[in-house]
Formats: structure tokens, sequence, C-alpha cells
């Protein structure tokens, strides 16, 4: 489905690939960017999310708490600065994460989109300090 519809112009609810696919394209960095900007609606990211969890985002589930506990155990080594600390985020366990995980993917979706707008108005040496 993803590769076909890929190049036909697919349904803004139409789920990405179940497996790692191969996207044919003469021009790879629209195509991501395409992707990408189909995380900005918030009805497609909602419906993904939901799509994932029922689907225990293959797997992906089991190894939260593993997950979780090497992040803990990193942090302690930053205690003193915070700003070296990995998030841990919540995994989202039902329905109700939904709604708030979904508002701040299509955010931060956007405002990838914004920087990497402006940094192709900025000159090549200017580009690295735009896109960091």
């Amino acid at each position: 489905m993803a590769t076909k519809a890929a190049n036909e112009g697919e349904p803004e609810n139409a789920t990405i690939c179940q497996q790692p696919c191969v996207i044919p394209t003469s021009n790879p960095e629209e195509e991501v960017w395409r992707h990408i900007n189909k995380l900005t609606s918030f009805d497609y990211v909602s419906g993904l999310l939901k799509e994932r969890l029922d689907s225990n985002f293959f797997g992906f589930g089991g190894h939260i708490f593993d997950l979780t506990k090497a992040k803990m155990i990193s942090n302690t080594g930053h205690s003193s600065n915070e700003s070296d600390n990995i998030e841990i985020h919540q995994m989202v366990a039902d329905d109700g994460d939904i709604k708030p995980n979904a508002k701040e993917i299509t955010l931060l979706s956007r405002q990838a989109i914004e920087l990497y707008q402006s940094s192709q108005a900025a000159s090549i040496y200017a580009r690295p300090i735009t896109l960091n």
C-alpha cells in the first residue's frame, strides 16, 4: 500500500508501512518532508497513535520498563546538571493519553517544518547554525 499510495497521493487517514518499505522517489528529501507534513494533522496523528496503541506498538511496549530503567540509571550520573539528563516520557497507555501526545507531535512537526524552511532561505554557511 505505502509504495503505490505514496506516488498516487494517499488519503489523509492512510496508515504508514507496517514494516520498513522502499518508497521509490526521485527526490528523497521532498518525500521525507511530505511524510513529516502529514504529522501536522491532529486527526492523522490521533488515528496513528490509536492504531499503534491497539497493535501494542509492534511489541515495543514490552521494552518500556527496560528503557525507562536505563534512562533513570543514566540520569543518576548527571543529577548535578539537569540539562544533561535524558527526558523520560510516559508511555501512551490508553485513549486518554492520545490527545496530549497527538497535540505535542503536531506542534513539534510544525516547528521542524518551519525550521527547515527557514534554513533553506539561509546561505549554505549559516544553514548548519539554523538547523542546530
